[in-house]
């Protein structure tokens, strides 16, 4: 069964200095796959042969090899999508995700209050809206309200670079009671736009800065964020 982000803070806490208890697999549902009638290539490709005239037993066993090779083989139907994905519609070829700031781990918060980390979260693994927003977070405690309404707390740790000060480590980190093992309420936790939009006002939900609606809008966040310019308004005056 595929792991769910959340599943790898079950773990519970751990020094932030000390390795990591797990990797964390970022959860996305399963698309079905189109069913592959492979009795139906291989009639066709049969019958193809035959109406060809070409009857022969051997003839007849290419036909076959050849509707089986088709079956073997995946169909791309957009070669050239310039990586055209969910997690970036613009293309990661033409408008590559512009990553995170720092590295970002999950982490949790125990009993005692103290905060450990749980897995690492992976810019590969988020969409350009998600990247964007995490890139606006920075160090703070506070409280976020679930999709039920409910409030919990959230902290955000720091891990600064001991010679130069610079930010090298954030860690998300949410209560263990509520993202633990056996916990009904994991499901309740926001998405990072919307925890982000709470904690700082700095809106990249998806529903805020949609494509192809705001593709422009987009495409100017992601080449800030690139180039180290962590912007969350874009000014009237460099508008499309």
């Amino acid at each position: 069964m595929k792991r769910t982000q959340l599943d790898s803070l079950n773990e519970g806490a751990d020094n932030p200095d000390d390795e990591p208890v797990s990797k964390v697999e970022r959860y996305a549902p399963q698309q079905a796959q189109p069913a592959i009638d492979i009795a139906a290539i291989v009639k066709a490709a049969v019958e193809a042969a035959l109406s060809a005239g070409r009857a022969n037993t051997e003839d007849l066993s290419d036909a076959i090899t050849k509707g089986m090779q088709q079956v073997a083989t995946p169909k791309h139907e957009n070669v050239e999508s310039n990586g055209v994905s969910h997690a970036n519609p613009l293309g990661d070829l033409k408008h590559p995700r512009p990553g995170l700031k720092c590295e970002m781990w999950w982490g949790v918060i125990a009993d005692d209050g103290k905060i450990g980390r749980a897995g690492e979260l992976l810019a590969g693994d988020c969409t350009v809206w998600e990247q964007l927003a995490l890139n606006m977070l920075e160090p703070v405690k506070g409280v976020i309200e679930c999709h039920d309404g409910d409030p919990i707390k959230i902290a955000i740790e720091p891990k600064h670079n001991s010679i130069t000060g610079e930010l090298e480590r954030l860690i998300l980190a949410l209560p263990q009671g509520i993202v633990g093992a056996g916990s009904e309420r994991r499901n309740m936790v926001p998405d990072w736009t919307n925890i982000v939009y709470q904690l700082t006002g700095c809106d990249f939900r998806p529903k805020s800065l949609p494509f192809p609606a705001k593709a422009d809008d987009l495409a100017w966040f992601m080449a800030e964020h690139r180039a180290g310019r962590y912007v969350a308004v874009r000014p009237k005056e460099v508008a499309a």
